[in-house]
């Protein structure tokens, strides 16, 4: 039995156990009445004449009997001090059960009403005759207030008020008198006697309701099989208690990557791709700022590989300024961040990329653009749109004389628009140009991307194209492509990748990578993959280890 229910029948119980004691003997019989030796007064002779002769009663055995006259009523006789005491002590001792009935019985209806047997007491209401009482005074007062109201607009007007004081007076003194009339209508107090009626005609469902319950529940506790013993809880050590990450009001993400590679020229041995710290507080929900230390193993140095704050305007899941079916997300980002150039930024984390090493391609036109500015982006579905204003990166430029000048930019922008028909495919074209501090165009940047994922397949390709040096008169021209695929068995999966490069005067560099996967956990990986150079024929090898949490900082990353 569940504690409410035991509470409920342990009150009842009490109930009526004082009800059995307290009520036994009720205070509506006159203190004559109780008077020692028990007999009561006969009652009064009626005063209405009969008519025609007197009633004749029968006999148990049946024989009339003879009429008997009706016996004046005699007074009781006065009680001694001894049992003016002793009654005065019963009534005190009656009031006081009764008063103590009450009290249980309340306590007992908090406990009902809580279990939902029985609804909560309505508050006590004016009668009908107190109804009509009350509505005919307030018609009255309206009356009186409204003289009143142009009693004082005449004053207001100009009208003297010594002249109607007397008046305004009378009016005041009848407008106090209704409303303290109107205020004494009350609801009629119970008697304590009616109180109980009440209150007992509940219990009486009440309990009704409670035994159907119990009869239930032991009928339900007798079929149902014994439930197996619960397992001991076993305390929580120091160790064991909530993590402090757990309780702090930031996220916290983390990813990395170690290789050893097989060189065909040069030294094999172990190194570290990439090792990444991101931390992100949401300050809203609409806004967050978001933050990222990474190591760079190419060059074997800490950077800021992300310091963002990203709010966004409209979407259709929350954490959006305005909520819209119409729009998956959109917002603005500020700080610094991974370029929204082409598709390759999407992996740019080791965790991400699947494969070992970057597109050829990617590295010669831009090398992983992350940079410092604004950005605007847009999600309708099947429109994805974003639009960038960021610093630009500095490159070297060989001119004619053969000398190689640092070029020094002033400002880039540039977006990139894709179409998604339907899901798993998007096509799309980017542009940027940058400027030097003259505000020349010295660097045009353009490409083209197409990306499939469909049953386990992912297939994506680009073709980036790059003219620089625009504003020293010796332009180079940079374009490539790669095409890339993987087919995902889970846990394992194969990938393949073709990559090529065409420049000015240069030779042209292409590659072709392979390799193969296996997932060992939700959050790490075991890679290996092998790629050649085609053009001379040198290769290298790859086994590397990456794991984490994958986490997208930027916009249409996430």
């Amino acid at each position: 039995m569940t504690q409410p229910n035991l509470r409920c029948r342990n009150r009842l119980i009490a109930v009526l156990s004082l009800l059995g004691v307290g009520l036994m003997v009720t205070p509506t019989t006159s203190w004559a009445q109780q008077r020692p030796g028990g007999k009561k007064p006969a009652k009064k002779a009626s005063k209405k004449p009969t008519k025609g002769k007197p009633t004749k009663r029968k006999s148990s055995k049946g024989k009339p009997t003879k009429p008997t006259a009706a016996r004046p009523y005699r007074p009781a006789r006065l009680a001694t001090a001894a049992s003016v005491e002793a009654q005065g002590k019963a009534i005190a001792d009656l009031a006081a059960r009764q008063q103590t009935l009450l009290e249980l019985i309340a306590d007992l209806r908090k406990d009902l009403q809580g279990a939902g047997l029985i609804a909560k007491a309505a508050p006590p209401s004016l009668d009908p005759i107190q109804k009509a009482e009350k509505t005919k005074l307030e018609q009255q007062l309206a009356e009186v207030v409204t003289k009143r109201k142009a009693l004082q607009k005449a004053i207001d007007e100009g009208l003297d008020p010594a002249v109607v004081k007397d008046s305004a007076d009378r009016l005041d003194a009848e407008i106090r008198a209704l409303r303290q009339a109107i205020a004494q209508i009350k609801p009629a107090q119970a008697t304590v006697r009616s109180k109980l009626g009440t209150e007992l005609d509940t219990l009486r469902a009440a309990i009704g309701e409670l035994e159907k319950k119990l009869a239930a529940l032991e009928k339900a506790k007798k079929a149902a099989p014994p439930a197996p013993p619960k397992p001991v809880a076993k305390k929580k050590s120091e160790k064991e208690k909530t993590p402090l990450l757990e309780l702090l009001p930031v996220d916290l993400f983390a990813f990395g990557d170690f290789f050893y590679a097989f060189r065909e020229t040069g030294t094999d041995g172990f190194e570290i791709g990439q090792l990444e710290l991101d931390v992100e507080l949401p300050i809203v929900d609409y806004l967050s700022v978001a933050a990222g230390l990474a190591y760079d193993g190419g060059i074997g140095a800490f950077g800021i590989g992300a310091f963002t704050a990203d709010g966004k305007f409209a979407g259709s899941e929350d954490g959006h300024l305005i909520k819209t079916k119409a729009i998956k997300t959109s917002g603005v980002m500020f700080g610094q961040f991974d370029v929204p150039f082409g598709i390759a930024y999407h992996q740019y984390p080791s965790l991400d990329r699947r494969f070992v090493t970057d597109p050829l391609a990617v590295a010669h036109i831009h090398d992983n653009w992350n940079d410092l500015g604004a950005q605007l982006y847009l999600d309708a579905n099947w429109i994805k749109a974003v639009a960038f204003m960021v610093n630009g990166f500095g490159y070297e430029t060989q001119l004619a004389d053969g000398t190689v000048a640092p070029r020094e930019p002033s400002m880039a922008g540039g977006g990139r628009l894709g179409i998604a028909p339907f899901e798993g495919f998007e096509f799309g074209g980017s542009v940027a140009v940058q400027h030097e501090s003259d505000a020349d165009v010295d660097m045009i940047l353009a490409g083209g991307d197409v990306a499939l994922e469909v049953v386990g397949l992912a297939v994506r390709g680009e073709y980036l194209f790059k003219k620089s040096g625009l504003v020293a008169g010796e332009a180079s021209t940079t374009h490539g492509f790669y095409a890339q695929s993987m087919y995902d068995f889970e846990p394992v999966y194969l990938i393949g990748r073709y990559s090529q490069v065409i420049l000015t005067d240069e030779e042209d560099p292409h590659q072709l990578s392979g390799g193969v996967g296996v997932a060992v956990h939700e959050k790490a990986e075991i890679r290996f993959e092998y790629t050649t150079d085609l053009k001379d024929g040198g290769s290298i090898g790859f086994l590397q280890i990456a794991g984490g949490t994958s986490w997208q900082p930027s916009g249409l990353r996430r």
